[in-house]
């Protein structure tokens, strides 16, 4: 365990305490590069008009960039020591809407461009929609009093 501790404290405190998102925003950001780059791409996207294409893979990739900022500033509080306060609230509410918003997008551009035989992908990307909509409001209605 003594080489798994160390590599631990070498993490920034906002990804060992919201690992599971820092690893969804790093994935859409890796994503975003290869797909802007040429390096992968979908059948679905190929139904897309370019316009959209471009807009889609912008929205996902500022949002992922946000989000993750979001994420890295997270910092300890001394009061508690299990407590991580986020610094950056607005960057990160702004990063999930933008996500939030591509991927409902997305979602439904799936159905509308290519139809139906795409439908499990565009559950898929609805659910990160809501998932990423839910985690914003959650994140809006704590900092309210604030």
């Amino acid at each position: 365990m003594g080489i798994q501790r160390f590599l631990l404290e070498l993490l920034p405190v906002g990804i060992r305490a919201r690992s599971v998102e820092a690893t969804f925003a790093i994935l859409g950001i890796l994503l975003m590069v290869l797909s802007a780059t040429g390096v992968i791409g979908t059948r679905v996207l190929q139904t897309f008009p370019w316009w959209g294409v471009i807009l889609w893979e912008l929205c996902l990739f500022v949002g992922c960039v946000a989000w993750l900022v979001g994420i890295l500033s997270a910092k300890r509080q001394d009061s508690l020591p299990d407590a991580v306060l986020i610094t950056r609230i607005p960057v990160y509410a702004f990063g999930l809407t933008l996500v939030s918003g591509a991927s409902a997008m997305f979602a439904v551009a799936i159905i509308a461009f290519a139809g139906f035989r795409y439908g499990l992908t565009s559950i898929i990307w609805f659910m990160l929609a809501i998932g990423t909509y839910v985690r914003r409001a959650d994140l809006v209605d704590r900092t309210k009093g604030e």
